[in-house]
């Protein structure tokens, strides 16, 4: 096959996904059943989607797939090469892109909350590895990474607060810098990675004053690493805090992080 042709194909999918993604969000009033037994997904995969789509999905791997009764359709998350994951809903002849909303609860969140916790604890080992900076309590008895930019004023913002919960619960912070503000925000994270500042010094207003802009192969090595690392598990913004038991919470939500914290205790 033409890899250009592929490549026009997988394209022209994404942009179909984006431009159903505004127009699919749907209320379900059935119950939703799980019925492992059932067949309504055994012969969906990706050839099955690319025919409905008509186009072929070079880079594209199904994560789950769920029968749900009351719809008469599969509910499929795919795996998009880079890192993303979409969900839809399948059925021998048509595709439908979105998300699944019953009683106020969000069903397609639920399904892809399984994913990133499963994608999450495979990765750990590898997260620890691109860690830049910590904060450890006076009494560990879990850990949290926090990825976060420099540049991100709202990141700096709830700093204060996830220490306050560090010192609550025992959690040691491990700081995982990750940019997205291009080339400057790149320049700032190696600069962290090269200065060796502490948890505290970096929160404050002031901490690029001490840090003289460095450079360092090291501090560059791990913030292309965690570049790599972080974009290929999906994540697209900051701040996102990932438990140790895989549990993740997005943007700065610090009841969500206290609730996850006590979930898992």
């Amino acid at each position: 096959m033409n890899p250009g042709k592929r490549t026009v194909g997988y394209r022209n999918f994404i942009v179909t996904v984006m431009a159903f993604m505004a127009l699919s969000i749907f209320s379900v009033v059935p119950c939703f059943s799980a019925d492992s037994k059932s067949d309504l997904c055994s012969d969906i995969d990706v050839s099955t989607i690319s025919n409905i789509v008509k186009g072929p999905l070079s880079g594209v791997t199904i994560a789950s797939k769920i029968p749900v009764q009351s719809l008469g359709l599969c509910q499929v998350i795919l795996h998009v090469e880079g890192g993303n994951y979409i969900t839809c809903y399948v059925s021998e002849d048509a595709v439908v892109l979105g998300r699944a909303f019953q009683d106020g609860r969000d069903l397609s969140e639920d399904a892809m909350q399984k994913i990133r916790r499963s994608v999450y604890l495979e990765k750990k080992a590898e997260l620890a590895e691109v860690v830049a900076l910590k904060y450890e309590p006076a009494v560990k008895k879990r850990v949290l990474y926090m990825i976060t930019d420099p540049l991100c004023p709202y990141c700096q913002q709830v700093g204060p607060d996830i220490k306050a919960l560090a010192d609550e619960y025992g959690v040691e912070i491990n700081v995982i810098l990750y940019s997205v503000h291009g080339k400057t925000g790149d320049a700032d994270c190696i600069d962290v990675a090269c200065s060796n500042i502490g948890y505290e010094d970096y929160l404050k207003t002031n901490w690029e004053e001490k840090t003289n802009k460095q450079e360092c192969d090291a501090g560059q090595e791990l913030i292309d690493k965690a570049k790599t690392l972080v974009s290929g598990m999906g994540i697209k913004g900051v701040p996102m805090f990932i438990l140790d038991d895989g549990q993740s919470v997005a943007g700065g939500n610090i009841a969500g992080l206290k609730e996850a914290l006590e979930n898992s205790l």
